[in-house]
C-alpha cells in the first residue's frame, strides 16, 4: 500500500481529497478500516450463515465449523 499514492485512492474511490482525510486520517487508518469491515462481512456474516445452515442446534455448531473448514481445505 505504500506505492500507492493518495491521489491514486482518492481517483479510484472517486471521493474529494477532504472527504478522504475527514473520514480517515492517514491510509494506515483507511487499511486498518477496510481490514475491519473485511473481518466483519468474512466472520460475522458469511462464516455464521454458513455454520448455521449446517447446525441447527446450538451444541451442533462447533462440530459445523470444523467440518466446514474441512471442506473448504479439502477443495
Amino acid at each position: 500500500m505504500r506505492a500507492v499514492g493518495v491521489d491514486a485512492v482518492i481517483a479510484k474511490a472517486g471521493v474529494a481529497r477532504m472527504t478522504l482525510y475527514r473520514n480517515f486520517a492517514t491510509k494506515d487508518a483507511l487499511i486498518l478500516d477496510f481490514l475491519a469491515r473485511r473481518e466483519e462481512l468474512w466472520a460475522n456474516q458469511w462464516l455464521i450463515g454458513e455454520i448455521r445452515q449446517r447446525a441447527t442446534e446450538p451444541a451442533r455448531e462447533l462440530p459445523a465449523v470444523f467440518g466446514f473448514f474441512s471442506e473448504a481445505i479439502s477443495a
